[in-house]
């Protein structure tokens, strides 16, 4: 009896004694996972929302996934964002041409000695203004010997001159030329391409350059042929130069309207962004923005025609629109928002 019972006490030992690494290693396991959950907790409750501070523009969700763009009114005035209701407009269509600034050959006075003769005397230099019947200058006749004079013709501007105190001057020379440049032809060079829709009557509109002078005046003159070696027609438009501001021999860029139309919704371009790819306008729905797919139809330097995507009487950023597209790029890069 005895015997059976040494027996047993060593059994329990060397069972007890094995047990115990298992023991211990579920000990350890159990109190890392504790010190996990620790850290877990302590981790959620550092990215706590609350704690970060709102963005400049707030970002909303909306059960369809697409995202708005939040703004106060102090934001779309600090941001100079305009809003327009959509509605109709017209859409003018434009051609633009390279010309030049020329003389009017219709107020230009070509004058000539009567007679032959030696000049006496020279009134009159280029670019002097003169009246009419003014002197230009004094001739001697080669026949009578007698003196007379060579008078403007009209009021303008001595362009040429031809005529030196001793030089003979015969009946087919030009002694003077006398532009009025109150008004100056601008020779507008039309391409093969455009000739078909290039009408005398239509608007035009001069440009000596990008936010430079220009002039308002109609197609008065369109040539029936083409230059052979250009390829190119002339259309001719009178402009009022009363400031002498249009010189003759300046280039400049013109631009015909040859086409106009109504249509149902009319947007500025700085309205439209591309957005995923797909042309855009921001429509407001209370102060929330959201960039919607639109389809455009007729356009020109400044309008385009809106035929889906924006119905008439809706609000939407008309200008400085790029604004709530650079906020929706943040996004697209992970900048994160607030829901």
């Amino acid at each position: 009896m005895k015997n059976t019972i040494c027996t047993l006490f060593y059994c329990f030992c060397f069972v007890n004694a094995a047990l115990d690494p298992v023991l211990a290693e579920e000990a350890d396991h159990k109190h890392d996972h504790q010190n996990e959950e620790k850290h877990l907790e302590h981790h959620e409750d550092h990215n706590d929302p609350g704690e970060h501070q709102t963005k400049h523009i707030q970002h909303e969700e909306h059960d369809d996934h697409e995202e708005a763009l939040k703004l106060s009114p102090n934001q779309l005035k600090e941001f100079d964002i305009v809003i327009n209701s959509a509605g109709p407009g017209v859409i003018e269509k434009y051609v633009t041409v390279p010309g030049e600034i020329v003389v009017n050959q219709d107020t230009l006075s070509h004058i000539s000695a009567r007679f032959p003769g030696i000049v006496k005397q020279v009134k009159k230099r280029i670019g002097d203004n003169v009246k009419k019947d003014e002197v230009l200058a004094i001739i001697e006749s080669n026949e009578s010997l007698s003196l007379y004079s060579i008078k403007s013709l009209i009021d303008g501007t001595v362009i040429h001159k031809h005529a030196t105190i001793g030089e003979l001057l015969r009946e087919e020379d030009v002694a003077y030329t006398v532009a009025n440049l109150n008004t100056v032809w601008v020779n507008l060079s039309i391409y093969q391409s455009d000739l078909s829709q290039v009408k005398p009557g239509q608007e035009v509109v001069v440009s000596q350059g990008h936010g430079q002078r220009q002039a308002h005046g109609v197609i008065a003159y369109l040539s029936p042929i083409v230059n052979e070696d250009t390829r190119t027609a002339t259309a001719r438009v009178i402009i009022s130069n009363s400031e002498g501001a249009w010189t003759p021999g300046i280039f400049v860029t013109a631009t015909i309207k040859i086409a106009q139309g109504e249509v149902n919704i009319r947007i500025p371009r700085t309205a439209i962004q591309t957005v995923e790819n797909k042309q855009s306008v921001f429509i407001d729905s209370n102060g929330e923005f959201k960039a919607t797919p639109i389809v455009i139809g007729k356009t020109n330097d400044k309008f385009a025609e809106v035929l889906s995507g924006l119905t008439v009487g809706e609000r939407y950023v008309a200008k400085n629109s790029f604004t709530l597209k650079a906020e929706l790029s943040k996004e697209s890069f992970g900048d994160g928002h607030n829901h």
